[in-house]
C-alpha cells in the first residue's frame, strides 16, 4: 500500500478543483464573448474640421469661456453649448 503524504491532496479534492477551474473557465469565456459583441451605444467619433479645431484651441488654449467664443464667431452662447456636446 502507497502513502501519500499529509500535506498531498486526495483525487476527489484535485478533481474537484479541477471542476472548479473549469467553471471558471467557462464563466470567462462568456463574458469574454460578451465583451467582443458591439455596443450599441457607441457613437464614432466626429471627424473635426477646421472650425471644430478652431473653438477647441480657444477654449484649451486661450481658456475662453463660451460666451466669448460665441462673440468670436457671432453666435450665441447656447449654440457653443450644443456644439461642444456634437465634438466632445
Amino acid at each position: 500500500m502507497v502513502r501519500k503524504k499529509a500535506s498531498e491532496p486526495s483525487r476527489k479534492e484535485l478533481k474537484s478543483e479541477i471542476d472548479k477551474l473549469k467553471r471558471e473557465i467557462e464563466t470567462l469565456e462568456t463574458e469574454i464573448a460578451e465583451l467582443k459583441k458591439p455596443n450599441p451605444n457607441f457613437r464614432k467619433p466626429k471627424k473635426l474640421n477646421e472650425t471644430d479645431i478652431e473653438i477647441m484651441k480657444l477654449m484649451r488654449e486661450k481658456g475662453l469661456s463660451n460666451n466669448k467664443i460665441a462673440q468670436k464667431f457671432d453666435v450665441t452662447e447656447g449654440t457653443i453649448r450644443n456644439y461642444f456636446k456634437e465634438i466632445v
